[in-house]
């Protein structure tokens, strides 16, 4: 059974690998909205990913 601290790890881990393809994703020209809909997640999720930075 996983502790606490390892299961928090383990979500810090997804969420930095979802960023790193998002921000692949917006940065070969696939638009904040297409991104949304692959990855069935809403835009604002997606701009909470990157930040704002596209």
């Amino acid at each position: 059974m996983k502790t606490h601290q390892e299961e928090n790890l383990g979500r810090v881990a997804a969420e930095s690998t979802l960023r790193s393809l998002v921000t692949q994703l917006l940065n070969s020209g696939t638009s904040l909205e297409q991104v949304a809909q692959m990855m069935n997640l809403s835009t604002l999720e997606v701009r909470r990913l990157v930040r704002e930075n596209f």
